[in-house]
């Protein structure tokens, strides 16, 4: 079975028209550590996602930045959860930007997740029905589900499908990351595949909070703090 997945893109500014984009304010119920997974989809209420980029031309890091959900819009009669990144750039460091990216919905009844496209459809973002032996494509690089665990996030059990790059090179398959549910790629919220073969691009998800629950935790994990990070 082959699952097509996407890279991030930008959303039409038109489609965006009449959306509500103010930005609810999370800090009481991250405070409090307020967590709710229904055992489908993605984790989204009150979650970041600590995201590094880095390309060749950057010659390492090229950008780092948080994905944070944002409140909640309406289209279609489908509920989506607005995304937006604040991040800082390797050429602009005395400036963070903060931009609206995209929206996402869970089905929960399928446990899939979708983000809505310039065109006004939907495109899959994650499916975490995977078996062993299923392939994915992003771009032109495939990866192949190797095998399957289980992660303990706070009391719940998630799947996690780890993969592997379908290439005949030997130091390509090194590249291996995972997906994991409820929480999404180790690789970052909308980034695939761990490095782009010709262009030795890739990203890392540096961690995943929810209030204080934190998935990979570390010194870095801390909101919109980029202190941490310099660029050589």
């Amino acid at each position: 079975m082959l699952i097509l997945f996407i890279l991030l893109s930008g959303c039409n500014n038109d489609l965006l028209s009449g959306f509500d984009n103010e930005i609810n304010d999370h800090n009481e119920a991250l405070e409090n550590n307020i967590y709710s997974y229904t055992g489908t989809g993605l984790i989204l209420e009150n979650a970041f996602w600590r995201v590094r980029k880095f390309q060749s031309v950057c010659r390492g890091t090229c950008w780092v930045g948080d994905y944070y959900t944002a409140g909640d819009s309406t289209v279609n009669n489908l509920i989506y959860t607005k995304i937006r990144l604040k991040s800082i750039h390797k050429n602009q460091q005395e400036q963070i930007k903060d931009e609206f990216i995209s929206l996402v919905r869970n089905d929960h009844k399928n446990n899939k997740v979708f983000r809505l496209l310039n065109d006004g459809t939907e495109q899959l973002m994650y499916d975490f029905n995977m078996k062993v032996g299923d392939t994915i494509k992003i771009s032109s690089d495939k990866s192949i589900v190797e095998s399957i665990d289980d992660y303990i996030f706070e009391n719940d059990t998630l799947k996690q499908f780890n993969l592997v790059p379908i290439q005949d090179e030997e130091w390509v398959k090194k590249f291996n990351f995972s997906i994991i549910e409820g929480i999404g790629s180790t690789n970052g919220l909308f980034q695939g595949v761990s490095i782009s073969y010709v262009n030795y691009d890739g990203s890392n998800l540096e961690c995943f909070s929810v209030g204080n629950l934190v998935y990979k935790k570390n010194s870095t994990c801390n909101k919109f703090d980029f202190d941490y990070y310099w660029f050589d």
